[in-house]
């Protein structure tokens, strides 16, 4: 099911992946396998709406791709804004 991928929605997001991350759990980067557990948490989102937030989340510097295949979170030093990154300001228009 889509949604729009607006604040709400990322802020859903962000939250499944640190959650993961916090329990030990690798992020992959597939996307659709990422979106199923998404969807499996309880975060209301299509393979679609999954894959731009990662987009958005990694021109924010939020996510690093690693070689391995996987996402690694990174710590926000400084309170980024959604409007920097250009898939989200796409998404918006």
């Amino acid at each position: 099911q889509a949604v729009k991928v607006n604040r709400d929605f990322l802020v859903q997001l962000f939250i499944f992946l640190r959650n993961r991350a916090k329990e030990g759990r690798r992020l992959s980067a597939h996307i659709d396998w990422l979106a199923k557990e998404a969807r499996l948490e309880g975060c209301v989102a299509s393979d679609a709406n999954v894959r731009d937030g990662i987009q958005i989340f990694l021109e924010l510097g939020l996510l690093q791709s690693a070689e391995d295949g996987f996402l690694k979170l990174s710590e926000a030093t400084e309170k980024l804004q959604l409007e920097d990154s250009p898939t989200f300001c796409r998404l918006q228009a």
